[in-house]
């Protein structure tokens, strides 16, 4: 199954970080979390009413738009996850890491980046393969 026009943000939540709850969907009908690291104490995603908690790495997390959703963390550790914006209702890690690093060798160059630091590329392509 082929995914287009996938959005997709790299969150590095850190100790103290919130989101306050929100509805943005950034014009897609489905909006998934998929954790990079498994769930630490005291960290907290919720959405539609339903609070999660337990989560294990690469485990994913769909809200359908108008649905609220919001997270926090209060732990002592980062919580790194990724935030999918899709049109089509099942969407799986594969995929998402097959687009990610599709974007990342083909249709990102550097100069587009607003960092100056070129190891970064590899250590979300390392992230994403862990």
């Amino acid at each position: 199954m082929k995914y287009n026009n996938l959005i997709v943000d790299l969150i590095n939540q850190t100790p103290g970080d919130f989101e306050k709850p929100n509805q943005n969907y950034k014009g897609k009908q489905y909006r998934s979390v998929v954790f990079l690291t498994d769930y630490k104490i005291a960290q907290f995603y919720e959405f539609d009413k339903k609070l999660i908690t337990g989560w294990k790495k690469k485990q994913i997390f769909t809200s359908t738009r108008g649905q609220t959703y919001t997270s926090m963390n209060a732990s002592m550790h980062t919580s790194t996850f990724l935030v999918v914006y899709h049109d089509k209702k099942k969407i799986n890690f594969e995929q998402i890491r097959k687009t990610l690093i599709s974007t990342i060798n083909n249709d990102l160059t550097f100069d587009e980046l607003t960092i100056n630091n070129k190891d970064i590329k590899k250590t979300l392509i390392k992230k994403i393969n862990e």
